[in-house]
């Protein structure tokens, strides 16, 4: 909802010719199955936003008077923008609502009664209905079942322009099964990709790290690194990041003239053209061949080198000045040269694999 409303552009057609985010979308920092199963943390729901091209902000409620003058201020701050929307993490049983742990979006202020304005995401059960601050920060001072108080974010779009800021092609998407294994193992492998010299992981002595060297001044410095990368990706990571297929299911025949599929596939092709002509392509598909086995699944599937080119372009790698001056080269030269669509691509998939997997710092 908050991301329509921000007229966030997600790349991808929804229905007809409508480019709409839609629930399905959004499992880039949780598998869909488990948020059916279990709901959404703050954190993770602050983390879906992000990594689909909103700027967050969160606050969270300190238990103390001082919450509800402060809740105060920000809603009358926020319902006065119309590129800025809040996002409400509150327990319904304070509400005399059933149920318990919710997120709604805030629509309006009432100054004279001082409520606000609750668009209920489960219109369903309630609609819109109007809520004293009050009662509502209450309802936020209350624990969530993680021990953690509840609060807001507001979220503005990272583009300014709401220019696309998700992929066209290539997504990230936390399938059934990832857990927090998986996520400690892409997070090593992310942490010993930079350069064999730094070895020391801050996970523990048991910490399983790539063994090749990554980077080599031997003459073959690039196909040293592409190489090594590919055989050290974490298989999770591979499961993990995989192609937009919901658009292919979309026939121009079922919405008269509106001929949506073959836009899209028009698209999709000068994306995948523009991405084998990048320097660094290459060396992926012949380092691919040296990993078949390994990569047998991903190979297999439609897209497979272009998108392990994508991704060995879109790791939050910082440096790369270690690794040879050729690694350096070829990989600047094959990002900052790409065309617009590509350089999109990987930003868009860089800027999910560093919310989701690189929480810790931000990149420069």
């Amino acid at each position: 909802m908050v991301l329509n409303s921000l007229a966030i552009d997600p790349g991808r057609i929804w229905k007809g010719g409508w480019r709409w985010f839609s629930e399905e979308m959004l499992d880039c920092c949780e598998s869909l199955d488990r948020i059916r199963k279990q709901g959404i943390s703050f954190d993770k729901l602050a983390c879906l936003a992000s990594c689909n091209g909103a700027s967050v902000d969160t606050w969270r409620a300190l238990g103390k008077e001082s919450d509800e003058e402060h809740f105060r201020a920000a809603v009358k701050d926020v319902v006065q923008k119309s590129d800025r929307f809040m996002i409400v993490s509150y327990a319904r049983s304070v509400l005399g609502q059933t149920g318990e742990g919710h997120f709604s979006p805030i629509a309006a202020y009432h100054e004279k009664s001082d409520r606000v304005l609750i668009m209920d995401t489960a219109r369903f059960k309630y609609p819109p209905h109007w809520v004293p601050i009050r009662l509502l920060v209450k309802a936020m001072q209350k624990p969530s079942c993680e021990k953690s108080s509840r609060g807001y974010m507001t979220l503005t779009r990272s583009s300014g322009d709401g220019s696309p800021t998700s992929s066209v092609l290539f997504v990230l998407t936390l399938r059934q099964g990832f857990d927090e294994s998986a996520l400690r193992n892409i997070r090593r492998f992310f942490q010993s990709v930079k350069s064999e010299k730094q070895r020391k992981m801050p996970f523990g002595d048991d910490a399983k790290v790539p063994s090749c060297k990554i980077c080599s001044r031997d003459g073959r410095e690039m196909n040293v690194y592409v190489s090594c990368f590919l055989s050290a990706v974490p298989a999770e990571l591979l499961n993990a990041v995989t192609t937009v297929v919901n658009e292919f299911r979309v026939g121009s025949e079922d919405f008269g003239e509106i001929s949506v599929r073959p836009k899209y596939q028009e698209i999709v092709n000068e994306l995948l053209r523009d991405i084998r002509d990048l320097p660094v392509y290459a060396h992926v598909a012949r380092a691919a061949k040296d990993h078949s086995k390994r990569l047998e699944g991903i190979l297999e599937a439609s897209h497979g080198l272009e998108l392990l080119t994508v991704l060995l372009l879109a790791a939050p790698v910082k440096d790369l000045s270690e690794c040879g001056r050729r690694v350096n080269l070829v990989m600047r030269e094959s990002e900052d040269n790409a065309s617009e669509i590509v350089r999109n691509e990987i930003k868009a998939l860089r800027n999910q694999l560093w919310i989701v997997f690189n929480p810790r710092e931000k990149m420069s």
